[in-house]
């Protein structure tokens, strides 16, 4: 009777093997890329191969934080663009209710001096 043996299927390995060791990613320099990067790390008392590393992982950093930041940005300028537009309907309702001014003088008033174009962020 013959034996087979079954072929192992390469996903199962795969995962078999990301659980068990870290994954190596491997890139190439050139010549003068290389010196670069071999030069930073003496400077920093690093191998170039810690290095590469670290700077892999700083980068992925902070482009995270990046992200965040810019998040929260977009936050804070929809939050300003709100209480802008309230404070135009108030000012209005002030000049006008104090006597100030008439309605479409009070508009012109908001227009002129508290609208978005005035508006440094944009």
């Amino acid at each position: 009777m013959k034996r087979t043996t079954k072929k192992r299927k390469p996903a199962k390995r795969a995962a078999r093997r990301s659980s068990l060791a870290p994954r190596v990613i491997s890139f190439r320099l050139d010549e003068k890329e290389s010196e670069q990067l071999d030069a930073k790390a003496k400077d920093q008392g690093l191998s170039s191969h810690q290095l590469a590393h670290d700077l892999v992982l700083t980068t992925m950093q902070q482009e995270a934080d990046g992200k965040s930041s810019n998040l929260k940005l977009d936050k804070i300028e929809t939050r300003i663009k709100s209480l802008r537009a309230e404070l135009c309907l108030v000012t209005e309702v002030l000049l006008v209710g104090g006597g100030k001014a008439t309605k479409e003088q009070a508009a012109n008033w908001v227009d002129t001096n508290l609208k978005p174009e005035n508006d440094m962020t944009g």
